[in-house]
């Protein structure tokens, strides 16, 4: 299998196991900062069956496709290094179908229909619990900063959660290229956001902003749902920074937050906070600009490598 490298060259690596790894550069919009590291790629194509070990680098993506056949059923296991991986599942339309974190020595089963598989380097700490019922350990989701994964045209990793977008986007990023939040937020008009399940006490943000000075009133405009989750106790923040929705959550398995927009109206966050509602509106009413995830690395801690055993059976 013959692919272009980051200069341009085509070259041809090993195939080991019945994977054949390639790797390219990673493009980083240069002009805002990021708050997690430049994520370099490597990928892989899986026939099925097929069986083998794949290493993760922390704060690298490793991407898997089954090239042929269907998964029946499959697996990947962390075998060595301390560091957990984060695996994201996909179907052959690269929609999520499961988002899981993978710790030392654990194991995260393929569902059916399985077609392509994003390993992400977390480190030594994620902020998701790993295991089989994940749970988000700090606040969680996309807003202006944060930086997100391409994992396809309209299907975006974030910090604890994906995004996907049920429209076509204005922007056309490569396969596990990073793009700061706001270049998705701002071309969204209809988006499904999935996340883990929350703890008790949490709370659902949403924050929108006018496309100009005559737009609509937002609670016209914006509509929301939670799909597999329970919301309530609705209270409403305005500022410069625009308006925000502030919502009790029970959640206790993975859910999904599904946003339509109008014309007048762009989102510029929606967010899981682990503190009660009420902490969460004085935060906003005290704070000039709101920031609420902390999508930083913490680099001191950070574990060099895991190795993930991939089995696939079709």
């Amino acid at each position: 299998m013959q692919l272009i490298n980051a200069e341009g060259k085509y070259v041809r690596l090993p195939s080991i196991a019945g994977i054949i790894l390639f790797s390219g550069c990673q493009h980083v919009q240069s002009d805002t900062p990021l708050g997690r590291p430049a994520v370099t790629i490597a990928a892989a194509a899986l026939p099925a069956p097929s069986k083998g070990p794949v290493t993760v680098n922390a704060g690298k993506a490793v991407h898997l496709e089954v090239s042929s056949g269907r998964v029946r059923r499959g697996s990947l296991t962390s075998t060595t290094g301390r560091q957990v991986v984060r695996a994201i599942l996909l179907d052959a339309f690269d929609h999520p179908l499961n988002d899981v974190y993978i710790g030392a020595g654990e194991r995260a089963m393929l569902p059916l229909g399985t077609r392509g598989v994003v390993l992400v380097g977390e480190g030594a700490a994620a902020p998701v619990s790993s295991g089989a019922s994940p749970v988000a350990q700090e606040n969680i989701g996309v807003e202006h900063d944060t930086a997100l994964l391409a994992l396809g045209p309209r299907v975006f990793a974030g910090h604890g959660c994906v995004v996907q977008s049920m429209t076509a986007l204005r922007i056309a990023p490569d396969r596990l290229e990073t793009v700061p939040g706001y270049e998705v937020l701002r071309t969204l008009s209809n988006a499904r956001i999935h996340f883990p399940a929350a703890g008790a006490p949490a709370t659902l943000v949403v924050t929108v902003a006018p496309n100009g000075s005559d737009a609509p009133a937002a609670m016209d405009e914006v509509r929301w749902a939670a799909v597999g989750a329970t919301i309530g106790n609705l209270q409403t923040v305005v500022s410069a920074a625009g308006t925000a929705f502030v919502m009790s959550l029970r959640a206790g398995a993975r859910w999904r937050l599904d946003v339509d927009l109008g014309r007048g109206w762009r989102l510029t966050a929606a967010v899981v906070c682990t503190t009660p509602p009420a902490a969460v509106v004085d935060q906003l009413r005290s704070a000039q600009a709101w920031e609420l995830v902390d999508d930083r690395f913490e680099t001191q801690r950070l574990a060099a490598t895991a190795t993930i055993d991939v089995e696939i059976a079709s």
